[in-house]
This record gives structure tokens, C-alpha cells and sequence, in this order.
């Protein structure tokens, strides 16, 4: 305490001494403190910078969740892989040791590529041309006109008739209708390459008798290869609002 002076003479009063106001007046010893609490918060927030690399990733993956690498999907990939290897390769066989030999009136029926419709139906236009394209180049090997003819009329149906893809639609006729539109497309595009490039085999004539004998024997084949392919499309798709 100190003494100071009153309001009349010769009187005082003691008033306690009052002590400095850091904030107010601040010195150089408050600026140091306050860097070396800057300084602590600092290195507290960067606890990870030396930890072990595979502790780190571990927190990443356990913070993250979107990085962590589905194994049901690359799974499910590769099994669709096998799925559509072995049916194409099946149908193919099919297709010229026993369809293609049939004594029936007019075009024999194409399996081969209702089974790339069925696909496109099932999975969705990129898988219906791959599937088609696949399916096509395997079929033009064995063939003799020139390569790429099948490829590109059966890509392109099965791009079509993937278009239509929908898992809402449970009508029965639906599938009738997009192996119809599929047959007619890639009849279509297969004449169509015919006349650019000169084939003397595309006429009149052969263009109407598959027109009205393989394309309906094509539709025929439905009930037995589209629910199928759909079906084992769906048991091993994960997730139904997925498509390739």
C-alpha cells in the first residue's frame, strides 16, 4: 500500500496498489509466453507427422471408408468376365454344330446373337456392345466375308437393345419386343455394310427370306435364353441399380 494525499491538507489515505494490466500494457515477456503457447498448440496438432507409414494409411482408410477397395465388386466383375466367356463360346458352338444345321424353312435362327441381346437387356447398352463386339469378331473368324461385319451389326443391337434396359419393367411381351428390334437392327446394319463394301450376295431376295424366317425363329428363342441371362446377370450383381 502507499500513502496519497486527501482532499484536505495534511490528511491522506492508504489505497492498495493496483497491478499492471498485461493486456494493456504488454510486454516483452507476455509476447514471449504468447508464441510459446503458439509454438505448443502447433506441435500438438501434428502428432502423425513421424508416425509409422502403415499407421497412417490404416487412419486414412478408417477415416475415409470410399477408400477402402471393394472386393465384392472385382468379385463380381470377374465372375461376369467367365459368365459371359462361357455362354458366348456356348452359343457359338451351338450355333454351327446343331441350329445351323437344322432342316427348318428360310434362315436358320441366330442364338448367337440373342444371347447378345439378352445381355444388352439385362446389363445395359455398354455391356450389350462389348458383349456384341466379343461375340461378333469370335463369329467373323469362323465366317467368310470380311472381318468385322458381325462385330459391328451385333455391338450395335445389343447398344440398342441395351437402351431399353430397365429394372422397373416386369412385362412379359417387353423382351419379345427388344429381340425383335435387336434381330431387325443387326439384319439392318449387316446388309447396310454389305452394299457399302460390294457384297454381291446382298439382295432382294436373301435380305427378305432372313427378314421373314430368321428374324421370327430369332424372336422363337426368346422365352428360352432372355430370363436365363437375366437371371444369372442378377445373382451376381451386388447391387441391381449397378450396370456395366
Amino acid at each position: 500500500r502507499r500513502l496519497r494525499p486527501g482532499p484536505g491538507r495534511g490528511h491522506h489515505r492508504l489505497e492498495p496498489d493496483r497491478a499492471p494490466d498485461p493486456a494493456a500494457t504488454p510486454g516483452p515477456r507476455a509476447e514471449g509466453d504468447t508464441r510459446t503457447v503458439r509454438r505448443r498448440r502447433t506441435a500438438g496438432t501434428r502428432p502423425h507427422l513421424d508416425a509409422d507409414p502403415r499407421t497412417q494409411a490404416q487412419t486414412r482408410t478408417q477415416a475415409d471408408p470410399e477408400r477402402v477397395p471393394d472386393t465384392d465388386s472385382l468379385a463380381v466383375t470377374l465372375q461376369r468376365f467367365l459368365l459371359g466367356a462361357a455362354t458366348v463360346v456356348t452359343a457359338l458352338l451351338l450355333q454351327l454344330t446343331v441350329i445351323g444345321r437344322l432342316p427348318l424353312p428360310g434362315a436358320a435362327p441366330d442364338l448367337l446373337l440373342v444371347l447378345v441381346i439378352a445381355f444388352g437387356f439385362a446389363e445395359g447398352p455398354m455391356a450389350g456392345m462389348v458383349t456384341g463386339w466379343v461375340a461378333g469378331m469370335l463369329a467373323d473368324g469362323l465366317s467368310t466375308h470380311e472381318i468385322g461385319r458381325l462385330a459391328l451389326a451385333y455391338a450395335l443391337a445389343g447398344y440398342v437393345t441395351g437402351m431399353l434396359q430397365d429394372d422397373t419393367e416386369r412385362s412379359i411381351l417387353r423382351p419379345f419386343g427388344v429381340v425383335l428390334l435387336g434381330a431387325v437392327t443387326a439384319l439392318g446394319a449387316y446388309v447396310g455394310e454389305g452394299i457399302l463394301l460390294g457384297d454381291p450376295r446382298i439382295s432382294v431376295q436373301p435380305v427378305l427370306r432372313a427378314l421373314v424366317s430368321s428374324v421370327p425363329y430369332d424372336v422363337v428363342l426368346t422365352p428360352l435364353v432372355v430370363p436365363l441371362v437375366v437371371g444369372l446377370v442378377r445373382r451376381l450383381d451386388v447391387d441391381p441399380l449397378r450396370r456395366i
